[in-house]
């Protein structure tokens, strides 16, 4: 799965760039799967999707 590769070089804080590089996608690929998961959790940045991956959707309730 493409979005868990993804998600697990997000959470260490790679770029788009580093990511498609690393998983020989294109910028792009990253970006729109980068966007589904940020609709699907409901969050507007990285910073509040990585929350709520490692630590639950309460989090962003606060």
């Amino acid at each position: 799965m493409r979005k868990r590769d993804v998600l697990e070089l997000l959470i260490r804080g790679e770029t788009n760039a580093t990511i498609a590089h690393a998983l020989a996608i294109t910028e792009r690929a990253v970006d729109q799967h980068v966007s589904a998961m940020l609709d699907r959790a409901a969050v507007d940045n990285r910073s509040a999707l990585i929350s709520v991956v490692l630590l639950g959707p309460s989090v962003i309730a606060v």
